[in-house]
């Protein structure tokens, strides 16, 4: 199974020089470095402590807190990063989605091997994302602060860098992950879709051009979305062709460099 997905086709047409380097270029990187996005992601386990302080306006008990650690079970740290019903009513889309983004139990879905169940769990159970669901100016707010999540030396290597800015790979992958699941992508129209697959393909570069900081796993969570979009889109597609991009919606992190490059010219 795993080798039948990552083969190339037998009518394969030639490769895209362009892509098929950089790719090249992050494999190396993705077996034989420590990038921050992984080591990142074992530090902070499924939890963060927001902005490295004790207080956060939307979460009262934060992960690195005394507080914090006394909650007993994974159940009481879900219950404590609840957002208050009246706070629900009150916030506006763009402060919801701030919350969503700042969510302590964000990067949850790094301790499970199906991502997308992780996420579809979390939108069902943590009331910021499910109330995000129902509001009607929800997708397209999502997908500009999609947009204004960029890579910065600067912000990076600062030596009193902030977690956040060190878990940026891990925010946006989440991110993406959210909007990739079902309850999204089907409340958008056909003009938030293109803007979706312009702002994807945004980061999908930027990750190639800075893989050092993102790595491998992280251009897949871009490539995901994209997929789902020429799936839902009216792009044709040979029967073999669609197999192939609905197989990588469900194993992604299954794919090699060469399996991605063809992926990549499929849905551009």
């Amino acid at each position: 199974m795993y080798n039948f997905i990552l083969m190339p086709m037998k009518n394969k047409r030639l490769i895209c020089i362009g892509i098929l380097s950089s790719l090249a270029v992050v494999f190396i990187l993705y077996a034989c470095t420590d990038k921050i996005i992984e080591t990142e992601s074992a530090d902070v386990a499924t939890t963060r402590a927001l902005n490295e302080v004790a207080f956060n306006k939307y979460y009262k008990v934060l992960p690195g807190t005394p507080e914090w650690e006394k909650l007993e079970s994974g159940e009481e740290m879900w219950e404590v990063c609840q957002l208050p019903e009246n706070m629900l009513r009150e916030l506006s889309t763009e402060e919801l989605i701030e919350a969503c983004l700042q969510f302590p139990l964000a990067y949850d879905f790094t301790a499970f091997d199906d991502e997308r169940s992780a996420i579809d769990r979390m939108i069902k159970e943590f009331n910021g994302l499910s109330e995000l669901k129902v509001r009607n100016d929800a997708t397209i707010k999502m997908i500009e602060a999609y947009q204004n999540m960029e890579y910065s030396d600067k912000l990076i290597k600062e030596e009193e860098v902030s977690s956040d800015a060190k878990c940026l790979g891990l925010t946006i992958a989440y991110w993406e992950l959210v909007m990739a699941d079902n309850d999204f992508l089907r409340k958008m129209n056909a003009e938030e879709k293109d803007f979706l697959k312009s702002v994807a393909l945004g980061k999908y570069q930027m990750k190639l051009e800075h893989s050092d900081y993102f790595g491998l796993r992280n251009i897949e969570h871009s490539l995901l979305i994209c997929a789902e979009l020429a799936l839902a889109g009216d792009k044709s597609f040979s029967e073999e062709e669609r197999q192939l991009l609905v197989g990588y919606t469900h194993v992604y992190t299954l794919y090699a460099p060469e399996g991605l490059e063809y992926i990549s010219r499929l849905v551009f």
